[in-house]
């Protein structure tokens, strides 16, 4: 047995001493040759053309076990075919055993494909994957048969079993499926005589079959070679009737890959384009028994990631003029697929972070334990979503000594690279990110093909030279193949930093990140990179010390100056009844928790002096009935109880007018309950009211009126310590989802109250003033279910306030007048995509889009108008522009998980800026700035710190009539169904209007006709029944007063 040290250095120059002596190749800085490109970019087509399977039961590496070490078993089968000399195939189906060149010709050097030669392919094998598993993952492995020379014999020519795939129609690969189904099937039930193979001992099969594999044929002159492929247990089903082939001893062999005896095809000399190293195939197709994806586009319309992942074309890295035929010194596997074998777990950062060392792919195996932990770390993930995240790596073609890498040959085959520089061939240095979605991967992962949509891969990489190389074929050129060296980040690249605004962005798939990844440097400042890189993680509109990971299940948010320091404190409310402060630079306010109730709660907690103290107190109330006053610095200071759990938010009002505000909360028994600081009962209560309250507003700070809405759809009003009204609003069983909400809505200088209740199936928006009189509802067009408080504020910029609210997957805005306000609502899709891993596999499931989050809103962008806020059952922050139901400025902004509570807008230092806070469900409490922002009419759920949903502040704009008679006039929906409606809006009132809707000839149709008197600058609708109106065209007229001409409008009937 002769060792090799073989060296690949910059300029290519054989040495032809003693074999012992080491070989130097010199590694080129140029683009490889055209022709190697060429013969490259055909061998991708026939990669693309025919797709392996990936073994669904992904092997990862399981820790818990206690194993320091993964052992796989491998059995390689050797095959040979019946032999012929047949020009359409390589070979005559017998194995190599002569050889191509001598060892003296380096790494072109092919020796007799012996026993011996397949156990050092397998030797290289595991020595690759002990680098890429930093020594988690080891092969065992055996080649049969036991005889140097001997090989199992197929009961077939290669013809026969390559044949197929040529069979009309052209470019259906089913037959080339069935061929290898058929091989694998021939290769298990004679191996299977033999009595020395104990298949229960292994984990994993490979065959090893004569002859070369088709993808290599670039000259296309033996077409009826065999792909090169892994074939699954969905193939011999499909194909065979079966998902196994069953050995003698009961052993089911689902999965097996199917390789060459080598790669080389169509060349007879040294250094001839044709030669291609196996190695790089073998260990490709070992990852899909792993379980792992192809990262190439398998549909062939784009590069996927290029070389920079052995799932891509890293499995081809080579220069045939430095000395390395291609696949010979395959290049490294991708973050991805590291972190899905668990090989290792990646440094996950989600608060900004300066000085973040990454540590190089590449390194010698003694530094394997010390690599992959938190302390040297190899991989970073900086989440966007649950599913969506960024993961940054560093990789290196040089490790020890520049350009130049030493090979280790046992028996002519290459075993081992030292230092682990598999990426010696790679484009470039430095900081790789790669942005994965795994909703992607849960798609289309049971196709492999979880890159075939360039726009939205499942696996791609940020490339940084701002050329989207891997995303179609273009030029045929070596940056499409396999990359350019600018696509990594480093000081002195294209870029060494990844913005908002920067080419490529740090944009999610569905929104923006605004984070930025900063190349800091490496160890070495005459290089642009080194075996240790650093870097910095901020978001731009992340605050100081957030997000932060408090590990709880949120509920609510509140805000108020605790301390009386002039700068705002930070409240959040988890299910469990522990309640977070924090001070605006994110330290802990007060006791970790600030506060707790020691039971569940589900309604928001308050915050206000009930005291008298000048001093605030912070009440929360949970599901014991317990609701307890804390002091500004979480002092328990008195509780009540009552006999149900509490039902409607805690509200604060100054009911006696003694300076203090007094408690109101309702119970589910039935009780509204009032309460001083001091713990005494109000006079006249609690009130025993109809069924458990399930909220209220309380104004007139003359003569207080305190409305409240039971689940039965019952408004009480209390007035004087009486109950003077019960009133029933709706006879359907449904509760109302919301608190009443109150608020001038139609400028008479008045307060009405805005009530949500169920109409049916959906609910309708009822407008009822002070004393308990219906003004206006609207249609029953809310979907049900709706889990949102109403909002008020004027989001349409009219100057009268909207009533807002989330019902499923839609935002409504209603006016004062209870009718939708233009552009709404505001539409979502109706469902969203999760996964879960299930035996192996990911299971893709549609989940319903329902908001659990209620709007808040406020003018966070500066563009004077106000946009609605809300968070994103799928992950997120959602924004819109209240006018235009437009996305807004900054969104959607990104979370780790859904937002089931709501955002709330705050202003921590008092200097008219905004910032925002929500806990996402995975319990990460985030806090942007919002440098824009200046205004928040509504921007905490049931508006204030006391939760008193009363909106006194003027919108800031007086309506002024236009003069015009008509700003407004059309149908819709237009073609309509069995009604439509009219929208009518003045600019002058009061305007008398008469209306008629007209057949196509003129004729008037009867009925349908009618007047109406305009007394609001408000839009207006009429609703016209057109069931009884055959499908066609009609004609709306209107007559408006003042006008000589009367109007017309064409719509459609569709039934």
């Amino acid at each position: 047995m002769v060792k090799i040290k073989t060296t690949l250095s910059l300029l290519f120059i054989f040495s032809l001493s003693v074999l012992a002596q080491p070989l130097t190749l010199k590694k080129r800085y140029l683009p490889p040759n055209q022709t190697q490109i060429e013969n490259l970019g055909k061998i991708i087509k026939k990669f693309t053309q025919f797709k392996s399977y990936r073994n669904p039961n992904i092997r990862r590496f399981d820790k818990g076990k206690g194993k320091a070490v993964d052992t796989v078993k491998v059995l390689a089968l050797r095959v040979e075919f019946q032999e012929d000399f047949d020009t359409l195939t390589t070979g005559n189906g017998k194995m190599d055993l002569r050889g191509f060149l001598t060892p003296e010709d380096g790494l072109f050097y092919d020796p007799p494909h012996t026993k011996k030669y397949f156990e050092r392919q397998l030797e290289a094998l595991r020595n690759y994957f002990l680098v890429n598993s930093y020594g988690r993952l080891y092969v065992d492995f055996k080649v049969m048969p036991e005889g140097v020379l001997d090989c199992y014999q197929l009961p077939q020519t290669m013809l026969y079993y390559g044949d197929s795939m040529h069979k009309y129609p052209h470019n259906d690969f089913s037959g080339v499926e069935m061929g290898l189904c058929r091989l694998f099937e021939d290769a298990v039930r004679i191996a299977d005589r033999d009595t020395l193979i104990h298949w229960r001992d292994y984990d994993f099969l490979l065959i090893f079959h004569a002859g070369s594999c088709n993808q290599t044929d670039v000259l296309g002159n033996s077409p009826f070679d065999l792909y090169a492929a892994t074939i699954g247990s969905s193939a011999l089903n499909y194909y065979l009737g079966k998902d196994y082939i069953l050995t003698d001893d009961g052993t089911r062999i689902e999965i097996a890959t199917i390789l060459p005896e080598m790669a080389r095809q169509d060349t007879a000399r040294f250094g001839e384009y044709g030669m291609e190293g196996l190695l790089g195939l073998l260990v490709h197709e070992f990852c899909h028994l792993l379980g792992a994806y192809d990262l190439y586009d398998v549909s062939g319309y784009s590069m996927g990631v290029g070389a920079w992942s052995l799932m891509g074309y890293g499995g081809w890295l080579g220069d045939y003029l430095a000395g390395a035929p291609p696949g010979s010194v395959p290049g490294l596997l991708d973050p991805f697929h590291k972190v899905l074998f668990r090989w290792v777990e990646p440094m996950t950062v989600v608060m900004p972070k300066e000085s973040i060392p990454i540590f190089c792919q590449e390194m010698d195996s003694s530094r394997f334990k010390f690599l992959a932990d938190s302390l040297n770390p190899v991989i970073i993930k900086i989440p966007i979503t649950e599913t969506e995240y960024f993961l940054i790596e560093n990789r290196q073609v040089d490790v020890k000594k520049k350009d130049t890498i030493v090979v280790d040959r046992e028996d002519g085959v290459l075993v081992r690279i030292e230092d682990g520089e598999y990426d010696f061939f790679l484009p470039g240095s430095g900081i790789l990110i790669w942005h994965i979605d795994e909703a992607v991967i849960a798609q289309y992962g049971p196709y492999n093909a979880i890159n075939i949509n360039p726009s939205h891969k499942g696996v791609d990489l940020v490339e940084g030279d701002g050329i989207q190389d891997f995303d179609g074929w273009f030029d045929f050129s070596s940056y499409e193949f396999l990359g350019s060296k600018y696509d990594p980040f480093f000081i002195g690249g294209f870029l060494d930093t990844l913005t908002p605004n920067s080419n490529p962005n740090s944009d999610g798939y569905f929104g923006k990140t605004f984070y930025t990844i900063k190349v800091n440097s490496g160890l070495d400042s005459l290089f642009h990179s080194d075996t240790i890189m650093f870097i910095s993680f901020r978001s731009e509109l992340f605050r100081q010390n957030f997000p932060r990971a408090l590990g709880i299940s949120p509920s609510f948010l509140n805000c108020a100056d605790l301390n009386q320091d002039g700068r705002i404190e930070l409240l959040v409310q988890d299910t469990l009844g522990d309640i977070y402060a924090f001070t605006d630079n994110g330290n802990p306010y007060g006791d970790v928790p600030f506060a707790y109730i020691n039971c569940r709660t589900k309604m928001p907690f308050a915050i206000g002096d009930v005291s008298g103290d000048e001093g605030l107190e912070v009440i929360s109330g949970g599901e014991r009935g317990r609701v307890v006053i804390f002091s500004a610095t979480g002092v328990n200071l008195r509780e009540f109880s009552t006999r149900g759990p509490i039902s409607s938010p805690i509200v604060l009002f100054d009911l006696n007018r003694d300076g203090k505000k007094e408690i109101f909360f309702g119970s589910e028994d039935m009780y509204l309950y009032g309460f001083t600081g001091e713990g005494d009962t109000l006079p006249g209560f609690p009130f025993f009211l109809s069924s458990p309250p399930k909220g209220l507003v309380i104004f007139d700070s003359l003569n207080p009126k305190i409305f409240v809405l039971t689940e039965d759809n019952y408004l009480h009003i209390i007035e004087r310590e009486k109950i003077k009204k019960s009133l029933s609003l709706a006879s359907r069983p449904f509760p109302p989802p919301s608190p009443p909400v109150a608020g001038d809505l139609d400028l008479d200088g008045k307060i009405e109250i805005a009530v949500l209740v169920a109409e049916g199936m959906k609910y309708k928006l009822l407008i009822l003033s002070d004393t308990g009189a219906i003004k206006s509802e609207s249609r029953p067009v809310i979907d049900y279910p709706s889990f949102s408080f109403l909002a008020l504020s004027d989001v349409d910029g009219d100057g009268y306030l909207d009533i807002l609210l989330s019902a499923k997957n839609k935002i409504y805005a209603f006016s004062g007048l209870a009718f939708l306000v233009k552009n709404y609502p505001v539409i979502f899709d109706s469902v969203y995509l999760r996964e879960e891993i299930v035996s192996g596999w990911i299971i893709t499931e549609e989940i319903p889009f329902i908001f659990q989050s209620s709007p808040v809103v406020g003018d966070v962008d500066g563009d004077g108008s106000l946009d609605i806020i809300i968070g994103s059952p799928d992950n997120g922050i959602l924004g819109i522009n209240g006018k235009t139901g437009e996305v807004a400025r900054y969104f959607p902004l990104m979370t780790s998980g859904p937002i089931l509570a709501s955002p709330l807008l705050l202003d921590f230092e008092n200097d008219g800026k905004l910032e925002m806070a929500v806990v996402d469900d995975n319990g990460y409490l985030y806090v942007y700035n919002l440098p824009l922002g200046n205004n928040s009419p509504w921007g905490k759920v049931l508006l204030s710190p006391d939760n008193n949903p009363l909106f006194l502040v003027k919108t800031g704009q007086i309506p002024v009539p236009s003069g015009k008679l008509l700003e407004e006039f059309y149908l819709y929906p237009n073609p309509c169904g069995n009604e439509g409606y009219l929208r009518l809006k003045t600019g002058k009132v009061p305007l008398r209007l008469k209306w008629k809707v007209l057949d196509i000839t003129g004729e008037p149709v009867k009925d349908l006709t009618g007047e109406i008197t305009l007394s609001s600058l408000l839009s207006q609708e009429i609703t016209i029944s057109t069931k009884l109106l055959a499908s066609g065209v009609y004609i709306l007229k209107l007559e408006v007063e003042g006008e000589k001409s009367p109007r017309f409008y064409k719509f459609g009937v569709l039934k």
